[in-house]
């Protein structure tokens, strides 16, 4: 309950759990099954495969017969996901520095330079990008997927292990959408920019940009948002800005507070 401190519980006060899943066929005894819309279908519709499976407890948007196995009610089961996994993985952002690049276009490039900077001035970094996942003594990026959650949870924690003192993600807007960040606490975020894609999954203009501005929420206390967007779209960034949190414009105009000449 102090991971989901809003859910409604039936059958229990809290779930305990010792590992996370969102495929039914894939649960075992001990496991929590989150049901969530994914590729493959709607999660709410396998809860009782999940159950069948071993699954001790359900998380869900709706209430679905579960047969007295303890229930969670959520509003939102992608950031439940997002949320169990970090916990489950032992809140690694907690003991690291994160710096979260996303936006239209640049982000690759932007978080490898960010890693190279940081990692020429003597810090021990990861990076975690479309092109690989990279730890501290690692000579080559290997092969890595942290578009969903708990693979992200799993990297972070990986990386902590191997004493990181800071990380740069590469965030596409697929990963906000599906609130993948969702528990992950960044000292910095950077949105390179905010023009038009992807309008298939987000449907409009608008809907693509706010859900690139969903990444400014999950700056912790003190963070700093570093923004490359023209000027006519900082209104949109600085709204989203959370208390405490400070504000700084790079890029070729003479008004940014960072620039290249």
């Amino acid at each position: 309950s102090h991971v989901l401190p809003a859910a409604r519980f039936f059958a229990c006060d809290e779930i305990t759990a010792s590992r996370l899943r969102d495929d039914a066929d894939s649960c075992e005894p001990g496991d929590l099954f989150v049901a969530r819309a994914t590729p493959s279908g709607d999660g709410h519709e396998h809860v009782n495969r999940a159950i069948a499976n071993g699954a001790t407890g359900i998380v869900a948007e709706r209430i679905v017969p579960t047969g007295g196995v303890p229930l969670a009610i959520v509003s939102d089961s992608n950031r439940a996901f997002g949320l169990l996994a970090q916990a489950l993985a032992g809140d690694p952002s907690a003991g690291m520095r994160l710096i979260a690049v996303t936006g239209t276009s640049g982000k690759t490039t932007t978080t490898w330079l960010t890693a190279a900077v940081l990692a020429e001035a003597g810090l021990r970094v990861g990076v975690l990008s479309d092109l690989g996942c990279l730890g501290p003594d690692d000579s080559l990026p290997c092969p890595g997927d942290c578009s969903r959650a708990d693979e992200l949870a799993a990297w972070l924690a990986r990386l902590r292990g191997t004493g990181c003192t800071h990380v740069v993600v590469e965030v596409s807007s697929r990963m906000l959408a599906s609130h993948a960040l969702a528990g992950v606490r960044c000292d910095t975020v950077v949105v390179t920019n905010l023009g038009v894609a992807h309008l298939d999954a987000h449907g409009t203009k608008r809907a693509y940009r706010a859900v690139l501005a969903r990444a400014i929420t999950t700056l912790d206390a003190g963070g700093c948002l570093v923004s490359g967007v023209e000027p006519r779209q900082l209104e949109v960034l600085r709204r989203k800005l959370p208390a405490g949190a400070s504000f700084i414009t790079a890029g070729l105009a003479p008004s940014c507070d960072v620039r290249a000449t």
